[in-house]
């Protein structure tokens, strides 16, 4: 322990860092002592353009492969816009809260408590190899100049902000097609009310199934809609419609005088989050 830390030249050290030398050297003593973890608060903000400040290159591209198929993940995960899904995986009881904290852990708390330890190994990898060419009889400045001192992070910005982008786009389009399927659902449910609405006028009576009046009633995501009693209308989705699957949206009927008056829009088993205002729940 005693040759490592007498094979601590600072000096060196410091040179190679160039900005902010003042912090990084303490942790690097340590890290010669024995050391290995410490946080790195530009880390946590955004590893990415730290990396590629620092000239950490090859772990930059590292960190980029690694880091957008989970970022990705976790953007589907929340769905941003789409309160629907998340209200359904809620109360399924799915593990995506398991997966979202793990997704966490690995892209937001691992890369800065290791940050500093993987530039002190940068650095002192640079020291050796400056070393190795001076032994050589080579230029070890040379050697130093391209992968000493910081870099650029405009780069590092712009291809996390076309992740971002990407994700955006994909979790605002599963946000639009949840809108549509259970739109598609009500609109089926509807075009059936003015024949149900008839049938009760001529015979003093709900028919007993929409087949009677309607035929066959089906779309791409609804895949059946039946009449329940009382005059109740149900689409049910299928599995096209994937989270929506097996469950319904209906629209019931107020009658006064033996006519239907008006029709209220309501789910048995879809939450608020998944219905257009005029169907949610109301206290």
């Amino acid at each position: 322990m005693a040759s490592a830390i007498l094979s601590f030249d600072s000096q060196q050290y410091a040179a190679i860092i160039g900005k902010r030398a003042e912090y990084y050297l303490p942790h690097f003593e340590r890290f010669a002592r024995g050391g290995y973890l410490s946080w790195n608060w530009p880390a946590f903000i955004n590893t990415l353009a730290w990396l590629r400040y620092r000239k950490l290159y090859a772990w930059s591209w590292l960190y980029f492969f690694v880091s957008s198929p989970l970022m990705l993940s976790l953007l589907l995960m929340l769905q941003f816009t789409d309160p629907c899904q998340r209200a359904l995986a809620a109360s399924r009881g799915d593990i995506v809260p398991f997966v979202f904290w793990i997704v966490i852990a690995l892209g937001f708390v691992v890369p800065p408590l290791l940050a500093n330890r993987i530039y002190f190994e940068h650095v002192r990898s640079l020291l050796n190899t400056a070393d190795g060419a001076r032994a050589r009889g080579s230029d070890a400045d040379a050697v130093l100049k391209k992968r000493s001192g910081t870099g650029w992070i405009l780069d590092a910005l712009l291809i996390q902000a076309a992740v971002l982008g990407v994700g955006i786009g994909m979790s605002s389009f599963e946000n639009v097609a949840y809108r549509f399927r259970v739109s598609e659902g009500l609109s089926l449910a509807a075009a059936v009310k003015p024949r149900v609405a008839d049938h009760l006028k001529s015979h003093g009576q709900f028919p007993a199934t929409i087949e009677k009046i309607a035929g066959t009633v089906s779309g791409d995501h609804a895949s059946r809609i039946t009449m329940e009693p009382h005059g109740t209308i149900k689409a049910v989705f299928g599995r096209s419609a994937q989270a929506l699957s097996g469950h319904s949206v209906s629209l019931v009927p107020r009658v006064e005088g033996g006519l239907i008056v008006d029709w209220t829009c309501r789910s048995d088993d879809l939450p608020d989050a998944c219905l257009p205002l005029a169907c949610r729940t109301r206290d």
